[in-house]
């Protein structure tokens, strides 16, 4: 390899990139990869760079043929390495590659590692392939640096703890945590990274590969980023897949030992012409196939050159991206979320998503007012849960919308439609006509699972016309505010049943530290009665009685320590069982309260849990019942994670706090867990607060479910800040300041 920085003009485009022409009249090739460092710029390198359009590369290789890269003359990353890196040096990276005999690592764009499985920690006890996957997050430390070959040896990072022997009296020196950014970030347009935080597709692909190491690699690494891969080794048995189910893609070897690649692909577009066709060849075969791979690039053949490295396979697919069919879906999908709003509507509280609903119907419809009312059967009793509108409303008519078209709505489930109200329906209406004075309105029953029954009516003071569309967008509407407040009923029961549940493990902490702290009461006690008959001896005796009554109080005092004590671990404990409510909160104590009661499941795993006190005090409302069961979870889930992953060696979770005050946006805290455990898959940062998914074959999936949607009905956020693989995970709990 050298870096000889040659001139050139481009004289054709060729299905697997440029060709070019040197000023000494010999010619080059410079694939479709080594034109730029960005995707999106490879995915128009026809355009970027035409005919007759003259540059400098670098010559990287002039063993068969000339070939050149533009994006390394462009800007060549490893110049920069020796004075960016150096041996020891901490860095993250982004797995790339996963092979047999370690992981690449991308630690800058243009600039991969070598993580060898040497390095793996013994405890493992897994291949690479088992442990990371392709975008997955890395803490690692440079081994060895090789410029002039351009290699660089990864081993595994481990985080310390900012405190390594916590307790107040400890003496420890402490040092100012950044757990959201302990090491250098890596570019944000690494293109594997962007690709797994899209919303690309995810493909069904048929890989025909003779060379099974090869087929091996290729669909590993596919499955590793979700795609769904099927496998053949020579192309009639590729065909035969076709014929019982299609793919969405067909990347095909051009060298097949039965019949060649591009007879396969003329096959597929000629019988399954939706399916899109990926060619992977070398240069010799692409020489000696020109004419015809310029006929298969005209009906949008891809062509890859090999080998193929991950780049290559995450450019073709975001070229080939959803396709015309999920690309008109996805359209759709994005207008119906504009108008609705429904992934969001899940993310906030419940009032705030009810209030957005009906905001949009009164901006959509036109109508003066949108209300949702609530109807208790039992009660009999009408209340306002939402509105939004223009008009006077009059709140001292409300008791009587029992008896008015409302509980029709809400009770009955009827559809009320009324364009401009008739003097024959006055008296129906009479009720609610002393509420607001209406003119048309629409009533829709809100379907939904909840004792109590809901209404969404539409009010206006002025004849209105209504469409067939408009009442099914009011009925859609009703829709979405049903599922929500089923939804709402199934979090609070769920949350209930995992308080209970909590309590349940908390109580086998909780009955070995009364124990432990009775079985010293019995001995305090002891001591206090030996106290007392001495000083009863000594007034029999008329001597001196100050030492007996020093020793005496001395033990009532420690006993009064413990009853105390007891009585606060009873009370922590019971407070998890209070009904939430809106309090003045301190988060240390909150989260000290948290380490008190896993006190005992920290010990028994070997766990060393600490907090590193902030550096002012933190002080906000909200309840402290919902934060602090979700500060439990988020703990005992690291712990657990810790104790099955580290065979219980130097395992640990700390604590510190963050407070933001700015005067661009809202005020908030939030409380940082880091741990050393495992370590969470880049893919599965949002999929761990799923319902019913957990990472352990023991985990019920309910945990971490539950702490977002706590922290969400606080107004919150829970998620994962960073996490890398075998080097720990950091979550976050984020509150806005009220008051």
């Amino acid at each position: 390899m050298t870096d000889k920085v040659i001139a050139f003009t481009v004289v054709k485009h060729l299905p697997i990139g440029l060709k070019v022409q040197l000023r000494d009249g010999r010619t080059g090739i410079i694939r479709i990869r080594e034109t730029s460092w960005r995707a999106e710029d490879r995915q128009r390198w026809q355009e970027l760079y035409p005919l007759e359009w003259s540059s400098q590369a670098v010559l990287i290789d002039d063993y068969e043929r000339l070939e050149l890269s533009l994006r390394l003359a462009e800007n060549d990353p490893w110049e920069h390495v020796p004075g960016r890196y150096k041996r020891g040096q901490v860095v993250k990276g982004i797995v790339t590659g996963v092979v047999t005999y370690g992981v690449f690592v991308e630690i800058s764009t243009g600039v991969r590692g070598l993580l060898h499985t040497s390095q793996f920690p013994k405890e493992v006890g897994q291949g690479a392939l088992e442990i990371f996957w392709p975008g997955d997050h890395v803490l690692a430390k440079v081994l060895h640096i090789d410029v002039k070959l351009r290699r660089i040896s990864l081993g595994l990072a481990r985080p310390q703890p900012t405190i390594d022997h916590p307790g107040e009296d400890s003496g420890y020196q402490k040092r100012k945590p950044s757990p959201l950014r302990p090491v250098e970030e890596p570019p944000s347009h690494m293109s594997l990274e962007r690709f797994l935080g899209s919303d690309s597709p995810r493909h069904h692909i048929l890989v025909i590969e003779d060379d099974r190491e090869q087929a091996t690699a290729i669909s590993t690494w596919l499955q590793k980023i979700e795609q769904r891969v099927d496998l053949a080794y020579c192309g009639r048995d590729g065909l035969a897949l076709l014929e019982k189910e299609i793919p969405d893609i067909v990347l095909v070897d051009l060298g097949l030992p039965d019949m060649s690649g591009i007879e396969v692909i003329r096959q597929v577009h000629q019988c399954w012409p939706v399916t899109r066709c990926v060619l992977a060849t070398d240069w010799a075969r692409a020489d000696e196939h020109s004419a015809e791979l310029e006929d298969l690039q005209s009906l949008g053949v891809i062509f890859l050159l090999k080998p193929l490295l991950p780049d290559d396979l995450v450019d073709m697919l975001l070229e080939i991206g959803g396709g015309e069919k999920q690309s008109s879906d996805r359209e759709l999908q994005l207008a119906l979320r504009e108008e609705l709003s429904t992934t969001d509507l899940t993310k906030r509280p419940l009032h705030k998503s009810i209030r957005i609903l009906l905001e949009q119907c009164h901006r959509q419809l036109g109508f003066d007012a949108a209300t949702l009312f609530a109807l208790d059967t039992v009660q009999r009793t009408v209340q306002i849960i939402e509105s939004h509108g223009d008009g006077l409303i009059n709140l001292r008519a409300l008791p009587s919308l029992i008896y008015s078209p409302v509980r029709d709505v809400a009770e009955d489930r009827d559809q009320v439609v009324i364009t401009e109200l008739r003097e024959k329906d006055r008296g129906r209406f009479q009720y609610l006509l002393e509420f607001y004075p209406l003119v048309a309105c629409i009533g829709m029953p809100v379907p939904s699972g909840v004792a109590i029954r809901h209404a969404l009516m539409l009010l206006d003071n002025h004849p209105r016309a209504i469409s067939e569309g408009g009442m099914a967008y009011v009925e859609a509407v009703a829709l979405v505010i049903g599922a929500l407040l089923d939804r709402q009923t199934a979090q609070e029961k769920a949350i209930l049943v995992q308080r209970t549940t909590l309590l349940g493990h908390l109580t086998r902490g909780l009955v070995h530290e009364i124990n432990h702290r009775i079985s010293g009461l019995y001995t305090r006690l002891g001591k206090l009665e030996d106290s007392l008959e001495k000083i009863n001896r000594s007034i029999s005796a008329g001597k001196d009685t100050e030492t007996g009554i020093s020793d005496a109080s001395a033990n009532l005092s420690s006993i009064r320590e413990t009853i105390e004590a007891i009585v606060k671990t009873t009370r922590q404990l019971g407070n998890i069982a209070k009904r939430p409510k809106d309090e003045f909160l301190r988060l240390d104590e909150l989260a000290q309260n948290a380490l008190n009661l896993l006190k005992d499941t920290s010990d028994r795993a070997k766990v060393r849990v600490s907090i590193i006190p902030p550096e002012k005090l933190i002080v906000l409302r909200s309840q402290g019942t919902a934060i602090e069961q979700v500060l439990i979870n988020v703990i005992l889930n690291a712990i657990q994670q810790i104790e099955e992953s580290h065979a219980c060696k130097d395992g640990w979770v700390q604590i510190c706090f963050e407070a933001h005050d700015s005067p661009e946006s809202a005020d908030i805290s939030r409380i940082i867990i880091q741990d050393n455990g495992p370590g969470v898959h880049a893919r599965q940062w949002e999929q761990i607060f799923e319902v019913g998914f957990s990472t352990r074959e023991e985990g019920s999936g309910m945990g971490l479910y539950i702490s977002r949607s706590l922290m969400e009905s606080l107004g919150g956020r829970l998620y994962v800040a960073e996490s890398y693989i075998l080097g720990g995970t950091t979550f976050v709990l984020e509150l806005p300041h009220q008051f």
